[in-house]
């Protein structure tokens, strides 16, 4: 490779340096004579010189969003079925290495609670599971919808494991 070659191959630039060009020079026009805040600390940005907040260093990028990507409903309605999946599971696994542990017969009530926690344990994976697959669906619906539809799995999942914890109280009374 000569020298003209090489200083060829250094001077061009990546594709994605030069978006990165254009949307640095679309954010400064953008914030000339507009008040926006960083997302990050706050600051005023009107006439920032560059696509990086002057005060925290942050980069700035212009975007389009939708108010339905709220993520607040979102991780009300998975963490809900990801928690109760969660103890149900550690609590059943704890029961079943005792149970294994102690090598005599396992009382009959001692089941019926094992198995209402593989129960609970399946309908909130079996949740879990679809809230994500069907993401996309869940986001299509306004905010108001989404915040409903994530407090009544949040309470669909509380009721469910109260009774559930009632039916095991009752079953472990009797021992």
């Amino acid at each position: 490779m000569n020298a003209t070659s090489q200083s060829d191959a250094d001077t061009e630039t990546d594709p994605s340096q030069e978006i990165a060009i254009e949307n640095t020079s679309d954010v400064v026009a953008w914030l000339r004579d507009r008040d926006a805040s960083c997302p990050i600390c706050m600051y005023n940005l009107r006439d920032a010189p560059t696509a990086f907040c002057p005060e925290c260093g942050a980069a700035l990028t212009l975007s389009i969003t939708s108010p339905n990507l709220q993520h607040g409903a979102w991780t009300l309605a998975t963490s809900s079925f990801a928690m109760a999946l969660g103890f149900d599971f550690v609590t059943l696994t704890l029961m079943v290495g005792i149970a294994i542990l102690d090598g005599g017969g396992v009382p009959p009530q001692i089941i019926t609670v094992m198995i209402t926690l593989a129960f609970l344990a399946i309908l909130s994976g079996a949740g879990l599971l679809s809230l994500i697959k069907d993401r996309r669906v869940f986001q299509r619906r306004p905010q108001r919808s989404q915040m409903h539809l994530a407090i009544g799995v949040f309470l669909g999942v509380f009721l469910l494991h109260a009774f559930g914890g009632f039916v095991i109280f009752v079953l472990l009374a009797g021992l």
